[in-house]
């Protein structure tokens, strides 16, 4: 039986009844809490200080503001119903409000079902449509022909979809978050997903700028990191015209499957002379699992050099065909590189975890890297904290290096098991022949280490006594020849039991003695007379000591090191130490001012006896010393200050200096001496610019006192000038200088160093760089300017470069090759992620002085 209570609510308006018979229907009203979480359903997209008091104030109750008509709709003999309103509805839940035509409630299943102009308002924000459907138990819904305005976007779809508490879809998506009237960009899109967390995913999405597309994505995704999309268009000799595309995304999915990236990146690189890359990089870092997956195939052309009619020396890929005519000559390569670590058990209450790794890498050709890993790539679109790449990966791939390994730690005990497998390159007659094959493999390698307190240490001098145990077990095997033929193998097994004690005598005496028991056994099956020989020989049993004194404080302190191993039960005669396989004694002086600078000496005396006699410099190794220190003018000495911690002071002005020497006292005479230089200046706003950035000028030079030929000098020079809200320079040179005895007035070769200087770091004139002492490495000059949500680089760059040529591969050409470079980055869609990120301005590091 179908009963039916309708009143008229037209002296309802601002919230005043006037009936008491309506009492029990709004008692109902009031309790049907799904009509207020279909409002805030509704009103997702409103910032978090309202969405908190629509929870704290508003209780799930609402209030009608305006209705024409109420009806309650009962079957049967039950209270359970559908709750109807008509006419001009205005319902407020917190500080969301619900306008329409008619809205139907199904108290028993807690559905929600409104249509005739409906709109949800929230502050500044508005959603509007013709429908909606709203489900309170699974907290999900659905408006239809709908429209959003909320700060900060507009966004329009046939559908939105709530399918989960923080996850919403919307179909046939207009998205922009312009806030003019004709907006200058957006986004259409078959579907468009939307995150609580500012974060947007979108598949078959077009980019309009003003009504003209320009860009096609199957998947978008908008994140905390901006959209990662970077364009760059360049050209040089080597590789004529190019286009590279970089696409950096996040997955906000992964949140909820512990497998799958949380985020990657996609490249895809063309270019005229050398052909095209395509490739993708995946990552997920999390406690229990990280993993680094970069994958890439590309189609290589070779390339020769040539003249072309006016005699300038130019790159084609038009090479020599075995039939004698020219044309092109493609290879298909490709890389697979993989790091995976996961976490197999992990026990807080045993403080103890198991877990597993493996590192893999392979390339079709060695020069894979060469070619195609000059990418102009910022790590995300927050690309002020990131310097640019503009260097070659000038060294071939001649040796790759497989692992893998299962580590298990509990407490003081660590067991670890791993396998190693080193490739080398190897270039066969016939190209087609050329690969990897291996050269060494270890494996197995076990090794178990055990510490543990003998004795705890008490407030006197005394502080402990410690025992360490240590196994290492290993089987090696060595290749040799493209066909990877077994030339060495054998087992070495080293264990050993040490004690240590540990005294204070004062804060600054102390003394560490340590002794112990070992034995070493090594052994080979292979019909070698000199390895097993070698086999013999490191087989025995040994007794030795390990004894540290440091005298002094941090500040400044002398210490020795005593280190000896007696053996026994050799197998194998050492006709040189006989049983003192190792009798050392390391003396240093060390001044540590952490972090400020570090001045430190030391050497290493040779104890054991010989069967001549030695003079006593010849014991002696090389004396060492190290010092460093960072000083700034106006705070004095002090941590080194360029990264994300500089701008913890409003500017810098400042010097650092790292000296290392090594003095050889067996020929009373210098070795080497490794000296750098650094002078940094930043923070500072000076005329014509808004801020000086950085400016900084580098030295390192390194004089072999034995072999001249090795001495070298290298000069660098960096700047980054922020010249307006809208506009950054860069500039960054290096150079490397040899040959210094030329500089002398006396030699017949004589060069003046200024005008060396000048002509030689010339990076347009190639002639004015011809036999010159510094000659320049690479240079580097960028323009960034902003361009409304875009980012524009205009760049120039002319580094040293190696090409290898012919059909083969087997010709190299080494020159200075110069690139210009325009790229665009797509930065972030304004507002969503790190109100910061999306413009290059707004440097994190910048907090300081903004």
């Amino acid at each position: 039986m179908l009963n039916r209570s309708r009143v008229s609510t037209h002296t309802l308006f601002d919230g005043v009844s006037a009936r008491p018979a309506l009492h029990c229907v709004f008692q109902r009203l009031a309790a049907i809490r799904g009509l207020s979480a279909a409002i805030l359903f509704c009103s997702f997209w409103v910032s978090s200080p309202i969405g908190a008091q629509n929870n704290q104030n508003g209780n799930g109750a609402i209030e009608i503001i305006r209705a024409s008509e109420a009806e309650y709709v009962t079957v049967g003999e039950g209270d359970e119903g559908i709750f109807i309103l008509r006419g001009g509805i205005i319902v407020r839940s917190g500080m969301a409000y619900l306008r329409a035509e008619t809205v139907k409630i199904n108290t028993r299943t807690g559905e929600i079902f409104g249509e005739g102009k409906v709109s949800f308002e929230a502050g500044e924000n508005r959603l509007s449509g013709e429908k909606f459907y709203f489900d309170n138990k699974h907290s999900a819904g659905v408006v239809y022909s709908s429209r959003a305005a909320a700060d900060p976007f507009f966004l329009s779809g046939s559908v939105i979809k709530q399918i989960e508490t923080n996850r919403y879809i919307a179909r046939d998506a207009f998205f922009t978050t312009c806030d003019e009237k004709y907006p200058h960009y957006y986004f259409k899109a078959k579907k468009l997903w939307i995150y609580k967390n500012n974060e947007i995913a979108a598949i078959s999405a077009i980019y309009y700028v003003g009504q003209t597309p320009v860009f096609y994505w199957p998947l978008l995704l908008q994140s905390d990191t901006g959209t990662g999309v970077i364009t760059q268009y360049g050209n040089n000799l080597t590789r004529g015209h190019f286009l590279q595309n970089t696409w950096n995304f996040s997955n906000p999915a992964a949140e909820k499957n512990q497998f799958t990236p949380k985020k990657g990146k996609l490249m895809f690189d063309w270019y005229e002379k050398t052909g095209y890359l395509f490739g993708t990089v995946l990552q997920r870092d999390d406690p229990d699992l990280k993993y680094t997956f970069d994958l890439a195939i590309s189609n290589f052309k070779a390339r020769r050099t040539t003249t072309d009619s006016t005699g300038t020396t130019v790159v084609t890929n038009q090479v020599l065909q075995p039939d004698g005519s020219y044309g092109t000559s493609e290879y298909f390569w490709y890389k697979v590189r993989a790091d995976v670590k996961g976490n197999l058990h992990r026990s807080l209450k045993d403080d103890s975890v198991t877990s597993a790794y493996a590192r893999f890498q392979h390339y079709k050709h060695r020069n894979f890297e060469l070619e195609f890993g000059e990418r102009y790539e910022p790590d995300m679109t927050l690309n002020a904290i990131y310097r640019p790449r503009f260097t070659q990966q000038t060294l071939q791939t001649n040796i790759l290096n497989w692992e893998a390994g299962i580590t298990h730690t509990s407490k003081d005990t660590q067991i670890s098991l791993r396998a190693i497998r080193q490739l080398a390159w190897y270039q066969a007659s016939n190209d087609a022949d050329s690969k990897y094959a291996p050269i060494y493999d270890l494996s197995p390698e076990l090794t178990v280490s055990h510490r543990t307190y003998l004795v705890r240490g008490s407030e006197g001098f005394f502080k402990g006594i410690m025992n360490r145990i240590h196994l290492n077990s290993q089987f090696s095997r060595y290749y040799r020849d493209i066909n990877s033929v077994p030339v060495k193998a054998f087992m070495r097994n080293d264990l050993f039991d040490q004690v240590s004690f540990y005294f204070a005598f004062l804060p600054w005496i102390n003394f560490v003695p340590s002794a112990g028991l070992g034995t070493q056994y090594n052994y080979t099956d292979l019909d070698d007379p000199l390895l097993r020989r070698e086999m013999a020989r490191q087989t025995y049993g040994y007794l030795f000591t390990n004894n540290t004194l440091r005298i002094g404080y941090p500040l400044l302190y002398a210490q020795g090191v005593h280190v000896r191993r007696y053996s026994f039960a050799d197998q194998g005669q050492d006709l040189t130490f006989n049983h003192d396989r190792a009798h050392a004694v390391t003396a240093s002086v060390v001044s540590d001012l952490n972090p400020y600078a570090l001045i430190s000496f030391s050497a290493t005396r040779d104890l054991r006896p010989y069967p001549i006699p030695l003079k006593e410099q010849e014991r002696w190794s090389d004396l060492l010393s190290r010092t460093q220190a960072d000083y700034d003018f106006i705070r004095g000495f002090t941590v080194n200050l360029y990264g994300l911690n500089q701008r913890k002071y409003n500017h810098f002005n400042g010097v650092g200096i790292l000296n290392n020497a090594a003095y050889s006292i067996q020929f009373d005479t210098m070795n080497t001496n490794d000296f750098q230089f650094y002078y940094r200046l930043g923070g500072y706003r000076l005329p014509l610019m808004r801020e000086l950035t950085l400016f900084k000028i580098t030295s390192t030079y390194r004089h072999n006192f034995i072999n001249i030929a090795e001495s070298n000098l290298r000069l660098g020079f960096e700047t980054d000038i922020q010249l307006h809200d809208f506009w950054r320079l860069r500039l960054a040179l290096n150079s490397i200088a040899d040959q210094f005895e030329r500089y002398q007035s006396v030699n017949p070769a004589h060069v003046p160093f200024f005008d060396d200087l000048v002509k030689s770091l010339n990076p347009f004139d190639p002639n004015a760089r011809n036999n010159r002492i510094l000659n320049m490495e690479s240079f580097f000059a960028s323009i960034e300017h902003d361009l409304h949500k875009w980012l524009l680089r205009i760049s120039f760059a002319s580094n040293r470069r190696t090409i290898y040529t012919g059909t083969y591969l087997r010709d190299r050409t080494s020159f200075l090759e110069q690139t210009v470079f325009i790229s665009f980055t797509l930065k972030d869609l304004g507002g969503l992620g790190l109100p910061y990120t999306e413009v290059y301005r707004y440097n994190p590091t910048d907090a300081g002085i903004r």
